[in-house]
């Protein structure tokens, strides 16, 4: 009989998952900013946690005010509303705003993929 996680005795904490490209980049930066890895080793682990978690509030902040305008520009199109209220009918009602933003999200995402980039359009043929 296999041993569930809980059952395993294991108290030690979950080993942080490593990526080997974000390591070179965060290596690379260092690098180039040891004044900065300084400043960071002389701080307080209080400290740092606390500007880790104001980071995710303001990713977490930024995001809110993404979706509320992706909301209002959704509520301001009926048929938008009404094509995006019949693909999300089997989304559960508490959970339909939020997978309708992330849906106008992949759609704008998509959009900005098709254009062209900004450089190309104003170049003239030298025939």
């Amino acid at each position: 009989m296999s041993k569930s996680k809980s059952e395993s005795g294991s108290s030690k904490p979950a080993e942080p998952r490593t990526n080997p490209e974000v390591d070179a980049k965060i290596d690379g930066y260092i690098q180039r900013n040891p004044r900065f890895l300084t400043y960071l080793q002389s701080m307080p682990r209080e400290r740092l946690e606390r500007m880790v978690v104001w980071n995710e509030v303001r990713r977490a902040e930024q995001r809110e005010r993404m979706d509320g305008r992706l909301r209002q520009e959704i509520a301001k199109n009926p048929q938008l509303k009404e094509a995006f209220d019949l693909i999300l009918s089997k989304v559960p009602p508490e959970r339909r705003d939020d997978a309708m933003a992330e849906m106008m999200k992949a759609t704008r995402l998509g959009e900005r993929s098709q254009r062209q980039p900004n450089s190309e359009q104003g170049i003239r043929s030298s025939v």
